[in-house]
C-alpha cells in the first residue's frame, strides 16, 4: 500500500492506497473499504476483487489535525478476522516548519539570497513555514533547539556553530546550505567539515571563446528522491528553464548522494546523512548574478519541497510491521493495542496501535498488517 506516514498540515488532500488479495477461487464483488482517521469514518469506496487476484481501493484525505492521525483501511465483512482484513498506519501530522534562517546582517539588511528566500518563504494564511530570520553572530544553542531546519543563507559559518548544527542534525532536523560569494572555501571546510555533502573548491563562471557568459542548465536529476519525485507529474518541472552562470566546484563528495548535476557534468545538488538528520547542499546561490532561478516558476515548489523533505523525511518512524522490535526507551511505559502494557522485549506481538508515554510525551505507533480474503 502506499500511504502518508508524516506530512506538513496543508489543505491539500493526501492519496491512499492500499492492495487488497483475493487468494480465494471465486470473484469478490463490490466489497466495501472503508477509510477510517482518529476513529471515524471518512470514506468508503466498492472494489471487484478477481479470484486470485488483487485490486486497488484509493482515497484521498485531507489531513488537518496536527499530531498523531491513528488511520485503518478495513473491509466491511464479517467473513474475516480483524487481522486479515485490516491496515493500520500512522499519519503524522506537523502543523508548521519552523525555520531557522541564518544571514549574514539580519532583517533590514539582507543579501541578494535572504531576499529571494524570505519572498518565497514569507508567511501567509495557509503558509507550513514559520521563519525566524537570525544574524550569524548571534544564532545561539537555543534559537537552534526550536527549529526543524537551519537554512544558511550565503554566510560563513564560525567554528563554533558548527556543533549547534551537528546536535540539529542529531535529532532529526534538516540544514540547507546555499554558498555564494561570501563563502569562504577554507571557513566552510573547518566549520561544516563533519557535516557538508562535500567541500567547496572554487566558483565556476563558464565563458564563451569571445569572454560572453556560458549559461548551463541541470541535468541527470534524481527524480527517485523524495524532494524531486513530484516533478515527474506532467507539467510539474520544467527544469529545463533553469541556466546557471555561476556554481562552486565540489570536492570529497564521495559520502554523499548525488541530486542532480550540472550540464558539463559537475556537481549541483547533494545530499548527506548525518545521525539522524539530513544536509542538503545547493551549489549555487539563490542570487540573479548567479542563475535565473528566482524568476522562474520553479523555484518555489523546488525550494518548498527540498525544505519539506529535510522536515519531514527526518521525522521518528512510527510504522512497524508486525514481530519488529518498536524503540522503547528505557523507562517508557508501552501499551499495546488491547490497551494492556506491553511486558518483556518491545515486539509487536499483532498488527493495531501501540501507544508510548515517555515522561511527558505520547507517541502513536503502528504494528501494521495486509489485508487478504480467504
Amino acid at each position: 500500500g502506499s500511504y502518508p506516514e508524516s506530512l506538513v498540515r496543508e489543505a491539500a488532500p493526501q492519496n491512499i492506497a492500499v492492495r487488497i488479495v483475493n487468494n480465494g477461487k471465486n470473484p469478490a464483488r463490490a466489497v466495501k473499504v472503508s477509510l477510517r482517521v482518529n476513529g471515524k469514518r471518512v470514506k468508503t469506496k466498492e472494489v471487484n476483487v478477481p479470484a486470485g487476484g488483487r485490486a486497488a481501493a484509493r482515497f484521498r484525505h485531507v489531513f488537518d489535525k496536527g499530531g498523531d492521525n491513528p488511520c485503518v483501511v478495513s473491509l466491511d465483512t464479517s467473513d474475516l478476522t480483524a487481522e486479515d482484513n485490516r491496515l493500520y498506519f500512522n499519519a503524522r501530522v506537523t502543523p508548521k516548519i519552523r525555520i531557522l534562517l541564518v544571514s549574514t546582517t539580519g532583517p533590514g539588511r539582507a543579501n541578494t539570497s535572504e531576499f529571494f528566500l524570505r519572498a518565497a518563504l514569507s508567511p501567509g494564511q495557509q503558509s507550513p513555514f514559520e521563519v525566524k530570520s537570525v544574524p550569524v553572530g548571534k544564532v545561539t544553542a537555543a534559537s537552534m533547539q526550536s527549529a526543524t531546519v537551519a537554512i544558511l543563507a550565503d554566510v560563513n559559518v564560525p567554528v563554533s556553530l558548527a556543533s549547534a548544527l551537528k546536535q540539529l542534525l542529531e535529532r532529526g532536523g534538516g540544514v540547507l546550505l546555499l554558498p555564494g560569494s561570501n563563502v569562504k572555501p577554507a571557513a566552510f571546510a573547518a566549520a561544516l567539515g563533519d557535516l557538508a555533502p562535500c567541500k567547496l573548491a572554487k566558483i565556476v563562471a563558464p565563458k564563451r571563446p569571445d569572454g560572453s557568459p556560458l549559461e548551463t542548465g541541470l541535468s541527470s536529476i534524481d527524480y527517485t528522491h523524495p524532494a524531486f519525485e513530484v516533478f515527474l507529474a506532467p507539467h510539474h518541472g520544467a527544469f529545463g528553464t533553469l541556466r546557471y552562470k555561476r556554481y562552486w566546484e565540489a570536492s570529497g563528495a564521495q559520502l554523499s548522494r548525488v541530486l542532480a548535476k550540472y550540464d558539463d557534468g559537475r556537481q549541483a545538488i547533494l545530499e548527506r546523512k548525518v545521525a539522524k538528520g539530513t544536509c542538503v547542499l545547493w551549489l549555487s546561490a539563490i542570487d540573479l548574478g548567479w542563475s535565473n532561478l528566482p524568476f522562474r516558476a520553479l523555484y518555489l515548489p523546488m525550494l518548498h519541497q527540498t525544505i519539506r523533505y529535510l522536515a519531514v523525511r527526518t521525522e521518528q518512524r512510527t510504522g512497524y510491521t508486525v514481530g519488529e522490535v518498536l524503540p522503547v526507551p528505557q523507562g517508557a511505559t508501552l501499551w499495546g493495542p488491547d490497551g494492556a502494557v506491553v511486558k518483556g522485549a518491545p515486539v509487536a506481538p499483532s498488527p493495531g496501535f501501540y501507544r508510548l508515554l515517555a515522561g511527558d510525551i505520547s507517541s502513536t505507533a503502528t504494528g501494521r498488517a495486509g489485508i487478504d480474503m480467504p
